[in-house]
């Protein structure tokens, strides 16, 4: 490594590579930043990290392709400056990017200054932010997931895939934001032996709040729907310990729970997309 060859600096046992890298023809001192997860500036940075380069006062971001269960990230793309964004890149040096307790990003200018970064969006866009809480039915607290992969879709777009994919942290309460444009569509959720949720949304003309996820829990095979095979499932595996696909309540075993939770939700499908 370059440290480990330079005199006096020690060699450093498995060093960990950078995640993204770009040329001094771009740029030549990064200044750290933040993975954004504000709604101000858009869904399209949600979960970028965004930071600056000190010495060409610019402003960069990439994307990063987020595994909900571990936190481990990696770099899927990269792109700027920005145009779009109102961060006085021609006039501020930028030692650090930061963000506050909403998610919402800032600079420190050289100077001492403290901006916060915005967006020009186009004509007629504006910024939305939808709120709401998220439930997983018969599962045990401790074993409630890390996080989930949120799904949003716009309206009219006719894409097969989503448009965005949001990584969520699952929090006690269970609540979640999420940008938005001011437009409508649906949100999404599939997760391991839970059925899809879909919840639409209109944020033409304002904010969204009480969206309300309660995950139907019991798809064991993953076929879209409570069934004879998840009740098989359970059925042969009653009693045998965990980790058990057909343990779902993750109590540690195949038991009583695991059985009520298939009758209760026998019949129940995927929402439909």
């Amino acid at each position: 490594s370059l440290i480990s060859n330079r005199t006096g600096y020690p060699n450093l046992p498995n060093p960990t590579d950078p995640i993204f890298e770009y040329t001094h023809n771009v740029g030549r001192s990064v200044s750290g930043g933040e993975v954004y997860r504000g709604w101000e500036l858009g869904p399209d940075f949600w979960n970028d990290y965004v930071f600056a380069d000190f010495s060409q006062k610019w402003l960069f971001s990439f994307d990063l392709t987020q595994n909900v269960n571990t936190g481990a990230a990696t770099a899927t793309g990269g792109s700027g400056p920005f145009s779009t964004l109102n961060f006085l890149a021609t006039t501020l040096f930028i030692p650090c990017v930061t963000a506050d307790n909403t998610g919402e990003l800032w600079m420190l200018g050289y100077s001492g200054s403290l901006n916060r970064i915005t967006r020009v969006f186009p004509s007629g866009v504006s910024a939305r932010n939808i709120q709401g809480t998220l439930n997983f039915s018969n599962l045990a607290p401790s074993a409630i997931p890390r996080g989930v992969r949120l799904n949003l879709d716009i309206a009219g777009t006719g894409s097969p895939t989503s448009d965005f994919e949001f990584p969520l942290a699952t929090k006690p309460d269970g609540t979640f934001r999420v940008p938005t444009t001011n437009t409508q569509g649906r949100l999404w959720i599939k997760y391991g032996t839970f059925l899809r949720q879909v919840k639409p949304f209109d944020a033409a003309s304002g904010n969204v709040s009480g969206i309300q996820f309660d995950l139907i829990n019991g798809d064991i095979d993953g076929d879209g729907e409570v069934g004879p095979s998840d009740f098989e499932q359970v059925v042969s595996e009653f009693g045998n310990p965990g980790p058990n696909i057909a343990d779902l309540d993750a109590d540690g075993e195949v038991g009583p729970s695991d059985f009520e939770t298939v009758v209760q939700n026998f019949g129940l499908a995927d929402d439909p997309l």
